[in-house]
């Protein structure tokens, strides 16, 4: 059984999925024809109700596009047919042209650049249409009505109907105008001069780690910068030092800052060393103590992970999950400290399973660490907030060097089966260090037990991450993410399972999205058309690859292959169940009584 777990391979490179043999073993209609057209070309293509334009389900598909498994079944029977604009389209951009004036302007200019024409008349009174184009550089913001003379540009998380559809105030179909080419141009925004498009930036915030000595006294930088004057030099040097002693710099850390600057301002040694003894004498308290109420959570978050003692056999778990909602926090949450944290999500920047990380959150709001605040209404992933409970912990009150430490494993080293959670964290945490230290200080400073860290130096000694020194001192080798992905992930068998299992989730997301549109096509529509199961061959249904969950859509006659082209292994097909729209049965002639 290990050796099965063992071979699984990374996520290999495969074509887009082509739909010749599911066109001919299934009779589809015009729209699915052109659905099919779309998806392969890489457009986000989506229905909505015939002769409408909006009504169904679609908000999910700015985020995720239709799994090839649903494709032909959301299109079933009359629909109309959408696309979406922005990152989940390749980045199309759609100039939107109201009426028929602007459409010739933008057609003129299109062509006066030397720019291929993808165009559609839409149909409706005013003679307008659209115009689509690839963006190389990224995606597009948008420019709403009002801004332009009767155009607007669709760049991102909006859609535009599409032929066959049937526009709902006219009735007309929609057609296209011409197609110069197999695909939509591609261009630049600078080609597009006439119209002042701009590039969607996103507006992540940046870490804001402390940088050393980012708690201390602004006296005490003073003295660290500066030094102080003949007269004053003593005093401000056991200042100085009582300051670090308050803010829990260790007696090794603070000689080594302060020893070379008393030097400089004229201190002997014997003197130096005396005060510094004094400051250590007894415990002190930091000169300056931070109360800024304006601190983000997710920082206060993090306080809080560095110096909470992680026990039992869940608590690295713990930790890490608690960390990857920080990271959530970090970039999406509100004014109300409300943030979007699906399981999916926090698996993947905790590297855990989603069956993992809900068990952990569950462990997280027994513990009222967080509070279930409900779910988003576009996506359905969970709203979360951190309890009140624990942000009162502020950088001031943990040890620099642990802050100054990402808490954040980006690379497949971290991943089970080769360094974990425990050991990669003893490495972050030692390498930030910046100097020997044993057992004894580590498990105190990583809020470890020695059992955890002995097996951790264990663990990195392996891949001579670490060197034990004399007298019992340990030190930390610095290595790239790509060096640990290569030596450590690579001989672990763990390379690429980060992203097979980013993969797995976009297939998941799909499915899911997909799901919400047959559910509403099925209520729209059972009044008129009659449901058929399938089963064992019946016209189509859905196979489930029973390694990765990879879904695949089969019709009558049409083989299964042999190993998944999601994970390349050949563990075996589970047959799950869709609705299908089929003809109404015939009516059968009723049998005479007597």
């Amino acid at each position: 059984m290990a050796q099965d777990k063992q071979r699984k391979k990374p996520l290999p490179e495969v074509a887009a999925p082509s739909f010749t043999e599911a066109q001919l073993a299934y009779n589809t209609t015009p729209t699915q024809d052109t659905a099919i057209e779309l998806y392969e070309l890489g457009l986000n293509v989506f229905p909505v109700p015939f002769a409408q334009k909006g009504g169904w389900p679609w908000r999910q598909f700015q985020y995720i596009r239709l799994h090839p498994a649903q494709l032909l079944p959301v299109f079933e029977g009359r629909c109309n047919l959408a696309v979406m604009a922005g990152r989940t389209s390749n980045n199309l951009f759609i100039i939107d042209c109201e009426t028929r004036d602007s459409f010739l302007y933008h057609g003129d200019q299109l062509a006066a650049a030397g720019i291929p024409i993808w165009s559609v008349r839409s149909g409706g009174e005013k003679g307008g249409g659209h115009y689509y184009l690839f963006c190389k550089e990224g995606e597009v913001g948008n420019i709403p009505p009002g801004e332009l003379t009767q155009t607007e540009v669709r760049g991102t998380r909006c859609y535009v109907l599409t032929p066959p559809s049937v526009h709902p105030d006219t009735g007309v179909i929609y057609q296209w105008h011409r197609r110069d080419g197999d695909a939509p141009p591609t261009v630049s925004i600078n080609d597009i001069d006439w119209l002042p498009l701009k590039l969607l930036t996103k507006s992540r915030r940046a870490v804001q780690e402390p940088t050393a000595f980012s708690e201390l006294s602004q006296a005490t930088l003073q003295f660290i910068t500066a030094g102080a004057p003949e007269g004053q030099r003593n005093n401000a040097l056991f200042a100085a030092a009582c300051d670090m002693a308050g803010n829990n710099y260790d007696y090794y850390t603070t000689s080594q800052v302060l020893t070379p600057i008393a030097r400089a301002c004229g201190l002997p040694n014997n003197e130096i060393r005396d005060t510094l003894r004094s400051a250590f004498s007894q415990p002190r308290t930091p000169t300056r103590r931070t109360t800024n109420p304006k601190q983000p959570q997710w920082q206060a978050v993090i306080a809080f992970i560095n110096q909470h003692q992680w026990k039992g056999r869940t608590g690295q778990t713990d930790r890490a999950v608690l960390a990857a909602c920080a990271e959530r926090a970090r970039l999406a949450s509100n004014e109300h400290g409300v943030f979007r944290a699906s399981t999916r999500e926090l698996a993947e920047l905790a590297r855990l399973t989603k069956n993992t990380v809900s068990s952990s959150l569950k462990r997280l709001q027994k513990e009222r660490f967080l509070i279930f605040c409900g779910h988003d209404k576009t996506s359905g992933a969970h709203l979360w907030q951190f309890s009140k409970s624990f942000l009162r912990y502020r950088y001031t009150d943990t040890p620099w060097i642990s802050n100054s430490v990402s808490i954040t494993q980006k690379t497949d080293a971290a991943e089970r089966g080769a360094l974990g959670k425990t050991a990669t964290t003893v490495w972050e945490r030692l390498l930030a260090a910046g100097k020997p230290m044993k057992v004894a200080e580590m498990a105190e400073a990583f809020k470890l037990s020695d059992h955890q860290i002995y097996r951790a130096l264990n663990k990195l000694s392996q891949y001579e991450l670490v060197e034990r020194q004399k007298r019992g001192f340990w030190v930390a080798r610095s290595v790239s993410e790509r060096w640990l992905d290569e030596v450590v992930a690579g001989s672990a068998g763990t390379l690429g399972k980060g992203e097979i299992r980013r993969a797995q989730h976009v297939q998941e997301r799909a499915l899911r999205a997909g799901e919400e549109v047959l559910k509403v096509r099925w209520h729209e529509l059972k009044s008129a058309e009659t449901l058929q199961k399938p089963v064992t061959g019946s016209a189509a249904s859905i196979l489930y690859c029973q390694n990765c969950g990879q879904g695949l859509f089969v019709f009558v006659g049409t083989v299964p292959p042999q190993v998944c082209r999601f994970c390349a292994d050949n563990y075996g097909w589970k047959r799950g169940t869709i609705w299908l729209l089929t003809p109404p049965n015939p009516p059968t002639r009723e049998r005479r009584k007597g």
